[in-house]
């Protein structure tokens, strides 16, 4: 098993992202992964400048497209709505259309600075059952129309291998990892004659369907059925998430903190100090704070209470005091609400790990090891990505594959 640099959310223009593909990319690992619409196309702009560093042959750049977003939406949002894309949402359209496909990866070769892409993958064609079928019923009647859809990409795909631009290509699906009972289901046992028809279309005598990319995890182990189905057939899995999971539409993260051992000590005083500029609002919100540490499922969604709900209020409450005393408060903050956010770090690992637990896993370390070590067993992951936008990151990534596991970066 390999270790795959995720670059989902890394920029252009980011140092410490540009830093951290550079040292993994000097240490070893080979294979990036991105996608068109990753950070409105900036994703594959890094991935460009740092790749350019170094020699390319000896890299494996993955990209997708599939997804309409940002800037993008922006040019189709005047255009006249067409059947070839879905309409997901105001914010979210998607298209697998050849054309689309074409016009996405002459941007991405643009933006990686590269005469090829080594796997060009159909990001969530599913987007199409997501938008029109809500039921076991409704799906048999759109399933062919998606696989359809499915088959005209993989002629335009089997046109860009020909064509130089591309290597191989294949589908990155969260359907993948559903049961096949699952209205949204991908069913991924016809593709490979799918590529097979759009190859002969060209006098091809082989198709390029070379990957699926899917999420597989500690939680979410249903994916492990199609990767099984894919080493039988030859072809390669690469799995996104290690340590993500979503579990009842919320995040659980699969990463071990340890308590802060200064937290206790920095509320009692922060609520002492508080207490000395007799602002009872902000005292009581602290103790609130303190009660719901252990409520939040993991650290973005505290990160979304702190942009949109604990930060307005903050600025209001501090913009009514003088000048010295807000500033001295806002500093006082700042470093309490430090601690606390690893605080709730802490919280989240431990309702983490008693999940892990509750499925017959023990995690003695990190439940990061834990997680890369379960996917090493399965014997059926060729790469896990890993989402590391720290040089940090990657360095506790590389210490895990390189000395704990048997495995090796890619």
């Amino acid at each position: 098993m390999n270790l795959g640099f995720g670059a989902y959310r890394v920029a252009l223009g980011e140092h410490e992202h540009e830093a951290a593909l550079r040292y993994a990319l000097a240490n070893g690992v080979t294979l990036i992964d991105t996608s068109t619409n990753a950070t409105n196309g900036y994703s594959e702009q890094l991935v460009g400048s740092v790749v350019a560093e170094f020699d390319r042959t000896q890299l494996h750049l993955v990209s997708k497209c599939g997804y309409i977003q940002g800037d993008m939406l922006l040019a189709f949002a005047n255009k006249t709505p067409s059947a070839e894309v879905v309409t997901y949402s105001s914010e979210c359209y998607h298209s697998i259309a050849p054309d689309f496909i074409s016009a996405q990866l002459s941007l991405s070769l643009q933006r990686l600075q590269t005469p090829y892409i080594d796997t060009y993958l159909l990001d969530n064609p599913q987007y199409y059952l997501y938008a029109n079928v809500t039921s076991l019923q409704s799906r048999q009647e759109h399933l062919p129309t998606m696989m359809q859809r499915i088959y005209d990409a993989f002629v335009r795909l089997e046109h860009e291998v020909i064509e130089g631009r591309i290597r191989g290509y294949g589908i990155s699906s969260n359907a993948f990892s559903l049961s096949s009972l699952h209205e949204h289901f991908l069913p991924y046992h016809s593709l490979i004659e799918l590529a097979r028809l759009a190859a002969q279309s060209h006098g091809l005598s082989m198709h390029h369907f070379t990957t699926v990319e899917l999420p597989i995890n500690l939680l979410e182990q249903d994916g492990l059925t199609c990767a099984t189905w894919a080493k039988m057939e030859g072809i390669e899995v690469i799995a996104n998430r290690p340590f993500n999971a979503y579990i009842d539409e919320r995040v659980v993260r699969m990463a071990s903190y340890a308590y802060p051992v200064e937290y206790e000590r920095v509320s009692n005083e922060f609520l002492d100090l508080l207490e000395s500029f007799n602002a009872q609002s902000m005292q009581a919100l602290v103790v609130e704070l303190l009660e719901r540490a252990h409520t939040f499922a993991w650290a973005e969604e505290y990160d979304n209470f702190y942009t949109l709900e604990l930060l307005p209020w903050l600025q209001r409450t501090l913009a009514m005091l003088d000048e010295e005393s807000a500033l001295f408060l806002a500093q006082a903050w700042e470093k309490f609400l430090a601690h606390y956010r690893e605080m709730v770090l802490f919280e989240c690992s431990q309702k983490a790990q008693k999940r892990v637990a509750s499925l017959g896993h023990t995690c003695e370390e990190s439940m990061q090891k834990c997680a890369l070590e379960f996917l090493h067993q399965s014997k059926k992951i060729d790469t896990v990505l890993v989402g590391m936008r720290k040089v940090k990151y990657v360095q506790d990534a590389l210490t895990i594959a390189n000395h704990l596991l048997p495995i090796k970066a890619k």
